[in-house]
This record gives C-alpha cells, structure tokens and sequence, in this order.
C-alpha cells in the first residue's frame, strides 16, 4: 500500500503533522515572549515564573513513557486528532487563567498531550511512509515545525500588540492550533 499512487496523499498527511506539531511546539514555547506581561498581570515573582515556563517540560518528563504507552496502543488517527483538539482547549485555559495555578495547569495538560502526541505520530508514519523515504521525510517534518514555530515567534508581538495583551494572544493561538 505504499506505492507511487499514494505519494500526494502522503505529502498531505506529512504537512498535517508537520502543522499541528508546529503549531502546538510553538504555542509551548511562545510562553517566553509572553512572560513579561503574565508576570506584570499576575504579580509572579521569579520563581513562579520558572515553575510556569519550565511546567510544560516538567510534564514531558514525567509523564512521556505513560501517555505515549496508552496512546500506542490506539487508533493513530482518532488518538492524534483528540490530542491536538484537547492541546487547543488548554491554550483556551491559558488563555482564560484567573491565577498562577489554572494557567500552570493549562500549561502541564498541554505537556502531557503534546508529549502524547509521539507514538501515533511515529505509528502514521510508519504506515504511509516507505521506510527508505523514512529519514528524508523526519528532515522535511523538522524543518517545517522549525518554520512554523520562527513564524509564531515573530508573529506573537505584533499579535499580542493587536489584540492587546498575552491572554487574547492564547486565544488567538488557541484558535489556530
């Protein structure tokens, strides 16, 4: 089933991922060019500023050899499509955090769901892409993500400029993720 016949859906399914993986990496790490103004919002002092930009991996460590156990054992589709829907909904709780705890809880589900994400991605892949193509593909998928997260990067001020403030700019990056 990995003929010649399937290689613009394979693109498609390779832009996929390399879209929403970007896009998710991105709004984890966007957290850096926000800080300032959540830490002005919420009177964080240094430290809860660590806790909160480190959150996100503090749960990939965590919770990386569980969470991809259960979702390898799942339909790669489903489970990859459910995970970047839930990814959304905890930019959406970012966006709307009233205090340092909901915000770091946003941040450490959107953790664990990304770091989720590893084993169906791995497991789609390895169904649409011939193995001799494997390597090149990872490439293409690594330099898209690192595309999509520098155009996040130097989006985000001018975001956060017009739509006034670092909540609504989770909002925004909610809705496109």
């Amino acid at each position: 089933h990995l003929d010649e016949s399937h290689r613009l859906h394979r693109w498609a399914i390779v832009a996929s991922l390399t879209s929403s993986v970007g896009t998710s990496l991105g709004i984890v790490f966007v957290i850096g060019l926000l800080l300032p103004e959540i830490a002005a919002d919420l009177d964080l002092s240094p430290s809860e500023q660590g806790w909160l930009g480190s959150s996100v991996l503090v749960a990939n460590v965590i919770f990386c050899i569980p969470a991809n156990l259960f979702t390898s054992r799942s339909r790669p589709w489903r489970t990859l499509s459910l995970l970047f829907i839930g990814i959304g909904l905890f930019t959406l709780l970012q966006a709307w955090s009233p205090i340092l705890a909901v915000l770091i809880v946003g941040r450490i589900g959107m953790g664990v769901l990304f770091t989720a994400t590893q084993s169906p991605r791995a497991l789609i892949l390895q169904q649409w892409v011939p193995k001799h193509r494997l390597a090149f593909v990872n490439g293409v998928i690594f330099a898209g993500i690192d595309l999509i997260m520098g155009l996040i990067f130097l989006t985000t001020p001018h975001i956060q400029d017009l739509v006034n403030g670092w909540r609504n700019t989770f909002y925004v990056w909610a809705g496109v993720s």
